[in-house]
């Protein structure tokens, strides 16, 4: 997407935000695609119970949801369209927001990318995760609701329906449960992310 768009601007390397958001967008939705049966497997096993458990390991929670008749696949792939959601707008927000900050210190100061200090492209890393979070956070809470769900005799049928629940359950603050560690989490480990992608893009030149 960045190569295409690159080359639609006359190959100058300049992109505007609109087309840094899309370029993130695309590569989220494809992310989402594989996210979306690998998290619900994840899921499932992390929220047993202690004591007998369900699921005996990944290939076992496939075997058991595969086995739920017509809905088999399904089932695998619950949670598909709030998981895409989130890595669509979440991964646009993303990039978005690393270079338009990227852009504007370049611009306040006068100096080239490869210029700026590991300590901005850190800060800028972790607002990026911030930015991401803030945008799709409710959507995740309605994914995993989707995806904990008991799959025998599901509550929720759609997203919607997930939703509603949390909702009616708990308010608007349900759908910020766990907020706050993600937020102090996101922050340092995107901080690293963009400063580690930075320095290799320097090292290839």
């Amino acid at each position: 997407m960045k190569r295409f768009f690159n080359e639609k601007n006359g190959g100058e390397g300049k992109m505007t935000s609109g087309q840094f958001f899309l370029a993130g967008s695309a590569g989220g939705f494809f992310n989402g695609l594989l996210a979306a049966p690998i998290e619900h497997i994840r899921i499932r096993l992390q929220t047993q119970t202690t004591g007998v458990k369900e699921f005996n390991g990944p290939l076992d929670v496939i075997k058991k949801l595969s086995g739920q008749g017509a809905n088999g696949v399904r089932t695998i792939v619950r949670g598909m369209t709030p998981t895409l959601a989130r890595e669509s707008i979440g991964s646009g927000m993303y990039f978005l927001t690393f270079e338009a900050l990227v852009k504007r210190e370049m611009d306040t100061r006068g100096i080239a990318r490869k210029d700026l200090e590991s300590s901005k492209l850190c800060l800028f890393g972790g607002l990026a995760g911030i930015s991401m979070w803030l945008s799709v956070y409710p959507t995740d809470v309605i994914k995993s609701t989707m995806q904990t769900d008991n799959y025998k005799n599901f509550k929720y049928k759609t997203s919607f329906d997930a939703a509603k629940g949390i909702f009616k359950t708990h308010g608007i603050s349900g759908f910020f449960k766990g907020f706050t560690p993600t937020i102090l989490r996101a922050a340092p480990v995107n901080a690293a992310t963009f400063l580690a992608f930075e320095q290799a893009m320097r090292i290839m030149g």
